[in-house]
């Protein structure tokens, strides 16, 4: 799935510091210890699986629960709501059967959270390593398979959330259906009333949405192997002060190009800490960041998406007010405009 640009965003600020602490890659015969490739999706009927949660998040909760306070809520704006919530972080940031297909009787089938699920369990011990080498002012070291693995952690979570989806456009596929039904027709004269019972509102709600997982199952060979050559940098901000926040689009991108040794992308996987591609292929760096710069880093969250939390109130409260402020300020530009 090439959806992910990896050209330039909106954002021309840089947060890295080239200096800190660097270990290297591992080398050796190591096993990834899932298997998550693109040969795995999914053919065949789907099966109902009562063991799955319907309630599927779009952020994975293991990162969610980085971000609670100490009585285990996580303070959440919701820009469809206006405030600050306190919410636990399994009942937020998702969607229900956000990534299920069903087929024509109506049957739900979750194996795409499922190989979420396992994605995420692969993924925690090492976002652990990553968080406890840093509190000894390290660097973690990964073997090649751990880090390939963070690599497919990081962009599936990049892509996998809704704010990201409703801006790729090869996924709004209304446009393709009409093309696709459009040539079946053509091609099938005679199964016009067959076509027609499929080309129903209720059919094609179905069609795109085993089409958008079928999309998120298949992994981009050219992007993996773009984070595989850059390494991993570790952000980590000192232990007093505000924090980073998590957002439901939560990669912050600066202005150049990933194939730029420049670029930077980066996911806050607690208050502390964000990781990133790195500068050298092989190496793994904790480098400081900057907290005068915290600020823009958490409005280019905060202003990207729908709703982003922490664990303090006061600091999401703020995020909050100046989300709101900064779109009546823009309703009032575009009404000066039309009139």
């Amino acid at each position: 799935m090439d959806e992910i640009s990896i050209g330039n965003s909106d954002s021309e600020g840089a947060w890295l510091d080239r200096r800190g602490a660097t270990t290297n890659i591992a080398r050796g015969t190591h096993r990834s210890p899932i298997r998550l490739g693109t040969a795995n999706v999914r053919k065949g009927n789907p099966v109902a699986d009562a063991n799955t949660e319907k309630f599927q998040h779009f952020v994975a909760k293991m990162q969610l629960k980085r971000f609670i306070d100490a009585k285990k809520w996580l303070h959440v704006w919701n820009r469809h709501v206006g405030k600050v919530m306190p919410q636990r972080h399994n009942k937020t940031f998702g969607e229900t059967h956000l990534y299920s297909t069903e087929n024509e009787a109506g049957e739900k089938d979750t194996w795409f959270e499922k190989r979420l699920n396992a994605l995420e369990t692969a993924a925690e011990p090492l976002l652990k390593k990553i968080e406890d080498a840093a509190r000894l002012g390290m660097a973690p070291t990964f073997n090649e398979a751990e880090k390939a693995m963070l690599d497919r952690f990081f962009y599936t979570q990049w892509k996998r959330v809704p704010d990201f989806l409703g801006q790729a456009a090869s996924l709004k596929g209304s446009e393709a259906l009409d093309e696709i039904f459009a040539e079946l027709r053509a091609r099938h004269p005679d199964q016009l009333d067959r076509l027609a019972e499929l080309d129903t509102p209720e059919s094609r709600k179905r069609l795109m949405q085993g089409g958008k997982v079928q999309g998120l199952a298949v992994d981009s060979a050219r992007i993996l192997s773009l984070f595989a050559r850059r390494g991993l940098v570790i952000l980590q901000l000192p232990d007093e002060g505000d924090g980073f926040i998590i957002g439901s689009m939560p990669v912050v991108r600066t202005g150049q190009s990933l194939e730029d040794e420049d670029g930077e992308a980066w996911l806050p996987i607690t208050p502390r800490l964000a990781i990133g591609p790195g500068m050298a292929e092989g190496t793994i760096t904790l480098a400081k960041f900057d907290p005068a710069a915290l600020e823009e880093f958490n409005r280019i969250v905060a202003n990207q998406s729908t709703m982003f939390g922490g664990p303090d109130p006061a600091q999401i409260e703020k995020l909050g007010k100046w989300v709101l402020a900064r779109k009546q300020a823009k309703a009032a530009e575009d009404d000066d405009a039309a009139s």
